[in-house]
């Protein structure tokens, strides 16, 4: 209770209205939690968890920026960061976390820290900025499956992941300068394509580096020399 309190204390701060005494130390974790709040970590493999951890907390911060633009003159609304360090997962719950950042009013800015790939790659090429660390890597390749059945269950499934994968490279493709083309070659090859951040801002995969005071700085080269950006 004392807790929704000071939230509630929070949001009346945010309207102009003046708190009152010194924070005490709860009180000052508390604050700390909700400046904070917008910054989301997806680390590790993609499964069902990150509904509860990435996708309800970006629902949760839309839900109370609709509210507060309702009660705050010119309300503007910060951006959610989700910082990304994942090999992938499961393809629908990647799918998910997409939806989720592509339907958010909030703005929402992906951030690759080491790495990446598969549906981390996906959900990456999602964010309305996108950004990756300076020696972080890249990954996309097709979609894999283990289906065993009789064989009009494997006919059936192999329609359907035909399916993902125009919707995959449908995807890809809008959001960056990845030719469909570069795609079939890769998909041919039956190999991942790995990119580090020079490549991915060449592709137009990310729009630069994070943080963004390092878009002046010197960043890795595919040879290992650097590179100055502009």
């Amino acid at each position: 209770m004392k807790y929704k309190m000071f939230v509630k204390a929070c949001e009346d701060c945010e309207k102009g209205e003046e708190s009152v005494g010194p924070l005490t130390l709860q009180e000052q974790i508390w604050k700390a939690q909700l400046e904070n709040f917008r910054e989301i970590y997806l680390n590790g493999e993609i499964n069902n968890n990150v509904i509860e951890k990435v996708v309800a907390q970006i629902q949760n911060i839309n839900r109370r920026d609709d509210m507060l633009e309702t009660q705050v003159l010119n309300y503007g609304r910060e951006p959610i960061t989700v910082y990304i360090n994942s090999p992938g997962g499961r393809v629908f719950e990647s799918f998910a976390v997409v939806s989720a950042i592509k339907t958010s009013k909030t703005p929402v800015r992906t951030v690759a820290l080491g790495e990446a790939m598969s549906g981390g790659f996906l959900i990456l090429l999602a964010g309305h900025e996108r950004y990756a660390m300076p020696f972080a890597w890249l990954m996309y390749h097709e979609l894999g499956s283990g289906s065993i059945g009789k064989a009009a269950d494997v006919r059936e499934y192999s329609e359907h992941l035909d399916e993902l994968q125009k919707m995959i490279t449908d995807f890809v493709t809008t959001n960056s300068l990845i030719t469909e083309e570069a795609l079939e070659d890769c998909h041919q090859r039956k190999s991942d394509w790995y990119m580090n951040v020079v490549e991915a801002m060449e592709l137009e995969v990310i729009d630069g580096l994070w943080p963004l005071d390092l878009n002046s700085a010197e960043v890795p080269s595919e040879d290992g020399e650097a590179i100055e950006e502009e």
